[in-house]
């Protein structure tokens, strides 16, 4: 177990390389495929992705692949955090309408689970993004049962 100091660093560390990389893909390509990364034991953060046999596979198919992987590092206990990141449409508190965010959850061995929440919009190549919103996650990754 790690102190709570160094748990925060690898979740803001986690949580700044992933919403770079989704503001980079929303501005060069219009969309976020999901993706992920973890950090190993030795504080190495490690973006990964998985093969697809699929050419333009559902966002959900990827997610839960990626899922799948990080949970075969948990149980090897190869690393201590891990973070997926993807587009959604979210229904904001105080307003009506759904609006795009980037959202990546967050999960460490040491810690209970967080997701963030970053809405934003996207108008000819400019990305204007709302105010983060933080809270509780469900835990997908670390001391989860698998079949």
């Amino acid at each position: 177990m790690i102190d709570e100091e160094s748990v925060k660093a690898d979740y803001e560390a986690v949580w700044e390389w992933c919403q770079r990389f989704a503001r980079e893909a929303l501005v060069d390509f219009g969309e976020i495929y999901p993706f992920a990364v973890n950090i190993n034991n030795h504080g190495e953060l490690i973006p990964f992705a998985v093969d697809m046999e699929e050419r333009v596979p559902k966002a959900s198919h990827v997610i839960e692949l990626l899922v799948r992987a990080a949970q075969n590092e948990a149980r090897e206990e190869r690393i201590r955090a891990f973070g997926i990141c993807f587009d959604a449409t979210v229904n904001l508190p105080g307003q009506t309408e759904r609006s795009e965010a980037i959202v990546c959850r967050l999960e460490h061995r040491d810690r209970d689970p967080l997701e963030i929440v970053l809405p934003y919009a996207l108008d000819d190549g400019w990305l204007d993004c709302g105010k983060l919103q933080a809270g509780p996650s469900k835990t997908r990754v670390f001391n989860v049962e698998t079949e």
